[in-house]
């Protein structure tokens, strides 16, 4: 699986960690989901994952910049531009 689409349902940080394993996942859609800081975790290990839209959640900028440095290579989407 490369691309997951989960915007817009009752994902949640426990979910997340359900992905651990997915490392050809390429893009990763969790707009408009009740994921913060604490299910980012969870993504930290998806070294494929290329773009992870995270507008309209509950993720800080703090949580953004730790993920960001676990991906360097992840386009991480949170505010529109």
């Amino acid at each position: 699986m490369q691309y997951l689409q989960l915007s817009s349902t009752r994902v949640t940080n426990a979910g997340l960690s359900y992905l651990r394993g997915l490392t050809g996942l390429r893009v990763l859609w969790l707009y408009d989901t009740h994921v913060n800081d604490t299910g980012l975790v969870h993504l930290q290990g998806l070294t494929g994952l290329r773009v992870l839209n995270l507008r309209s959640t509950l993720v800080s900028q703090s949580g953004v910049d730790a993920l960001q440095r676990a991906l360097p290579q992840c386009e991480i989407r949170r505010a529109w531009k």
